[in-house]
């Protein structure tokens, strides 16, 4: 319901200035003789005059200890003393140190002052004082805890507890500054506790007013202090701020200031190894808009090592000519990352992370940026932004190397305004095109130059540029030279060794294969059909120990008893696949897309058709091409030529299946998208007994990190008795191994899996760690076995988003065997048939379930075969057995047609089950959990009113209004809690479908639109 509050709203601003007043004197004092003294306020005036003076009685090195409260009293320091709190409270009363008391040590002091022009200490000319252990809490106009004033050096403000406090600039009222210094150098102000309002909290002010001389300070030290704002800051609260040059602002930790740290204009300031909160409020009209800059600073300023979060007007980091900006840390959540503001600005090795602003950005007459090995990360801003101001004011001689940039942007770097003769953009990688002053470069496509000679080669002048081994004829064929094949071709081996580019008149090849073993090559627009050739091997296109290849927009078919590959990457890197039409047809290995060490390769928008044998086989270990050995061998040699390539049995490849549409093994940092993969078989007969024939959509294989499958369209049907959709292992099962299989990413995959015996849409096995399972369609049919995704000792996964619909007698939405620290949201699980589990784990814990929709409509028919696998869940929602403890199971929506809607064996224990609704045939709410005994069961529920009704309501200032629920026949009877934001109006119960509460509003609550909620 949204409530509308009318009334008249008054405000008021007071926009008034401080003007710094504040009296003060110095002289010269020896020191003497020591002694103590204890002072009250009933002797105060054997020791002080009436206007604060210290008396002639007190000398040089004495120790004057003030005993009790002081109201109204001042104490002027003339002499070098140790002065000292014994526990009472000086109120309205000044410390001041004249030049006379340098050398003075203050601690222990309880300062509350809430007048106008009373600081608690003011130290007026003196030199190297130490201030340490007090605790100063004032508010009122130049009522400053700590005050340092001109010629005021060397001085230690060490461990105080200062506090300024009472309304700010932005609500109407002024704020008042903690730690001022103006001319004062050298001094050391450390480790420090400051609570401050709308104010800057340590202030090297130039500006002056009455006795406070105002004026540049240099040389001091700020290290360790504390500063958090206790209010919503506006442009008035810099933390540090420094007008004065070659200061140094050290291991600070700032809470909510506007600006952390800003300079003058002086130069040679220091900012390091800080942590810096930005926030800030608009002066005018309050709204949140964050605050300006983190750190701001002049020129030759190093910046190094900061760690700045927040939301910014400007930029995190801005610095001026010659600064030095390295390894800090930058979350913008707004604004821009860094700012370049001067010439010859250096920025080096920083990790930053933006929203929507440019993580580095410069504009204008500026020259000389240096933007260097910095990780950067941007929702949708470009990473390196270098525009111009006019027509005649942009940046020049720019240097941006070496930087991995990730974004959403088209654009990773843009520096199109920049000058074009004098700029250098190179290795930098990412994600989005680089607008460089010469133009636009994509990163991410090949750097290809085929500038060089076209060669027409027909039938009848083939061997004018390609010699009968197939090499081709360096003394024609040159680097940069472009291949244009015309009519068809038969019984080719040609091997590319130079860098060119292959296409042609929609020529023909049979039983032909190109091998590709150098860098920068281009091949396109063939037509490959490879059956019954007389050698060994004869795939389409083979690239081994190359980079930077493109293969696009060619249709290759490959049949072989022995090896059907359509392309074969091996130990190569920047591949690039698309728009092909690969078919693979065969007996044993047959793989229409293979990779062994394929490395940031990116196999996009092909059409994968794998047709698999229709020999029936045993469980295989493995068996090569000759199945003389007792491990699958991906291939033969390739001949003589090419005999450091040889696979003849130097990767043995343990437990890989014989169909495939696309397998990678030992490849990591790919990306497959888009792709159209269907894989069939040959076998004919349903569930044939000892049978392990296998189909599988995508998989990859023991060492594959950081890979990402996306958009692709994956069709696995067959009578095989093991179907499989995609997935990833890292190691043979059981057996240990450091390889790994880590940051894989599965995201809006449509998956359609359909067998006879097993059929698995996504399974992850062992050593599968921090896999990603986001958005994908699942739809899996069998006769007697499905698993949505199957997770086989594999931590850490995230499953989000997915939609899996399974069909069969026994069907697992998701299992997880010996798998913990998962965590599986909102995802939707639809299953059919005898016995159903949305969720079912043996073995795992510290899981996160949460936000599922499960829907398992399982009849409990008998089943005619025995189930082995190791979990054999019941017809449950969520079925937990063997040791699983600490799972969350929370605000799910579980529906089971048969047994419980959360089933927890005695075995699984010490898990939390909450906030769900839970309905079944075997009980629902809290009594849908089986063995709630031993786990932690509250707040579950068995009904939904979902068609709750609220009327809008519009009420008059300080008056009562009523609210009205209206709900289902179901909701009858149950307690309603009306709120207002986080605050309870109260319960009424319903009633005959309706729920009302009546509530009077006070003055509090101002002209608006307000949410009222029910629940």
């Amino acid at each position: 319901m949204l409530l509308i509050v009318s009334l008249g709203a008054v405000s008021a601003a007071d926009d008034v200035n401080e003007t710094l007043s504040i009296d003060g004197t110095s002289q010269n004092s020896e020191v003497l003789t020591a002694s103590q003294y204890t002072v009250t306020s009933d002797t105060y005036s054997q020791y002080f005059s009436n206007s604060g003076e210290m008396g002639s009685a007190i000398n040089s090195g004495d120790t004057i200890v003030l005993s009790g409260d002081f109201s109204r009293k001042d104490f002027t320091i003339n002499k070098q003393i140790i002065l000292k709190g014994s526990g009472g409270t000086i109120s309205n009363g000044i410390i001041k140190l004249t030049s006379g008391a340098s050398g003075t040590e203050i601690s222990g002091l309880t300062i509350r002052n809430d007048e106008n022009y009373h600081s608690g200490i003011f130290i007026d000319g003196a030199k190297n004082c130490y201030i340490h252990d007090n605790n100063i809490k004032n508010t009122g106009m130049s009522s400053y805890p700590i005050v340092l004033n001109e010629n005021s050096d060397f001085n230690r403000i060490v461990k105080n507890t200062l506090e300024a406090y009472g309304q700010t600039y932005g609500h109407g009222s002024r704020s008042t500054s903690i730690i001022l210094l103006g001319s004062a150098d050298n001094n050391y102000i450390a480790e420090n506790n400051i609570r401050v309002a709308d104010a800057n909290a340590i202030y090297l002010s130039s500006y002056g007013g009455g006795t406070f001389k105002g004026g540049e300070s240099f040389n001091n030290v700020i290290y360790k202090n504390v500063i958090t704002y206790t209010v919503n800051t506006t442009s008035w609260a810099y933390a540090i701020q420094l007008m004065g040059g070659n200061n140094t602002v050290d291991s600070n930790i700032v809470y909510g200031a506007y600006r952390g740290v800003s300079s003058s204009n002086q130069p040679l300031n220091k900012v390091i190894n800080n942590i810096i909160y930005v926030a800030g409020t608009d002066f005018s009209s309050h709204t949140a808009t964050g605050g300006d800059y983190a750190i701001a600073l002049a020129a030759n300023a190093t910046v190094r090592n900061n760690t700045v979060q927040g939301n910014f007007v400007g930029a995190a980091i801005s610095a001026g000519d010659n600064s030095v900006i390295e390894d800090n840390y930058v979350n913008a959540t707004k604004g821009y990352g860094i700012e370049a503001s001067g010439d010859d600005t250096k920025i080096i090795g920083n990790e930053i992370y933006t929203t929507s602003g440019a993580a580095v950005h410069q504009q204008g007459n500026q020259e000389g940026i240096v933007v260097d090995r910095n990780v950067i990360v941007s929702d949708t801003g470009i990473g390196v932004l270098l525009s111009k101001s006019s027509k005649t004011k942009y940046p020049s001689r720019i240097t941006v190397t070496n930087n991995q940039i990730t974004t959403s942007n088209k654009y990773m770097i843009n520096a199109a305004d920049a000058d074009k003769d004098s700029w250098v953009i190179k290795n930098n990688n990412g994600s989005g095109t680089i607008l460089t002053p010469a133009g636009e470069v994509d990163p991410s496509v090949p750097d290809f130059n085929f500038n060089g000679t076209t060669h027409i080669i027909t039938p009848a002048n083939y061997h004018n540029f390609i010699d009968e081994n197939g090499n081709l004829k360096n003394d024609f064929v040159q680097d940069g030279d472009t291949l244009y094949f015309d009519g068809v071709f038969d019984n080719k081996q040609i091997l590319v060794t130079s860098s060119v580019k292959i296409t042609g008149n929609s020529p023909k090849f049979t039983n032909s294969t190109f091998i590709v073993t150098t860098d920068s090559v281009w091949i396109e627009n063939l037509t490959i059909i490879n059956k019954n050739a007389e050698r060994h091997n004869a795939w389409g296109i083979f690239v081994a120990d190359a980079q930077i290849v493109k293969i696009v927009n060619n249709n290759i078919t490959v049949y072989d008893p022995a090896s059907a590959y359509a392309v074969y990457i091996y130990q190569s890197s920047k591949v690039y696949v698309e728009d092909n039409e690969l078919f693979s047809g065969g007996n044993s290995l047959t793989y229409p897309l293979l990779g062994y060490g394929a490395e940031e390769c990116e196999f996009t928008n092909n059409v994968v058709n794998c047709l698999g044998t229709g020999e029936i086989h045993v469980f295989e270990v493995g068996a090569d091409i000759n199945a003389n050995t007792s491990e699958v061998c991906i291939g033969q040699c390739l001949g003589d030529v090419l005999k450091e390539h040889c696979l003849d049995g130097t990767n043995i490849v343990p437990e890989i299946y014989r169909t495939y549409g696309i397998l990678m093994i030992k490849s990591s940092n790919n990306t497959l998208t888009g792709n159209d993969v269907k894989v069939r078989s040959l076998i004919n007969q349903t569930l044939p007994s000892n049978s392990t024939n296998s189909l599988v959509g995508i998989d990859f294989y023991y060492d594959c990190d950081n890979n990402m499958i996306s958009n692709n369209k994956i069709d696995v049907e067959g009578m095989d008795n093991y179907l499989y959709g995609a997935g990833a292992i890292a190691h043979s099962t059981g057996q240990f191994s450091s390889t790994t299989a880590k940051n894989n990413t599965f995201v809006d995959n449509e998956i359609t899996v359909k067998g006879s015996n097993v059929a698995e849409g996504l399974i992850f096995g062992d050593g599968c760690d921090d896999t990603k399972i986001l958005n994908n369609d699942l739809i899996l049919e069998c006769d007697r076995m499905v698993y949505g995704i199957n997770l086989e000792i594999s931590d850490k996964s995230t499953i989000k988003g997915n939609n899996i619909k399974i069909s069969s007698d026994v069907a697992y939405g998701i299992e997880a065997f010996e798998s913990d620290g998962n965590v599986i949201e909102n995802n939707t699980i639809v299953g059919e048939g005898k016995v159903i589990s949305g969720i079912a784990g043996v073995k795992t814990n510290n899981n996160v379930i949460q936000n599922n929709t499960i829907t398992s409509k399982g009849s409990g028919d008998k089943l005619d075969f025995a189930v082995r696998d190791s979990v054999n869940a019941p017809n449950s929602g969520v079925f937990l057995t063997g040791v699983s403890k600490g799972n969350l199971i929370d605000s799910n929506i579980i529906e089971t047609e048969n047994g419980y809607p959360v089933d927890l064996d005695a075995a699984a224990t010490g898990n939390t089950v909450t906030y769900n609704y839970l309905k079944g045939k075997e009980g629902s709410g809290d009594d849908g959990v089986n063995n709630s005994a031993s786990n932690t069961v509250h707040d579950n529920y068995a009904s939904t009113f979902d068609n709750l009704k609220m009327d809008n309501v519009t009420v008059e200032y300080n008056t009562k209004f009523t609210v009205t629920v209206e709900t289902e026949k179901e909701a009858n009877g149950a307690n309603v809690q009306f709120m207002l934001g986080n605050l309870i109006l109260g319960n009424a119960t319903v009633s005959n479908q309706k729920a009302s509460l009546t509530y009077d509003l006070n003055k509090n609550l101002n002209v608006g639109k307000y949410d009222v909620t029910a629940g």
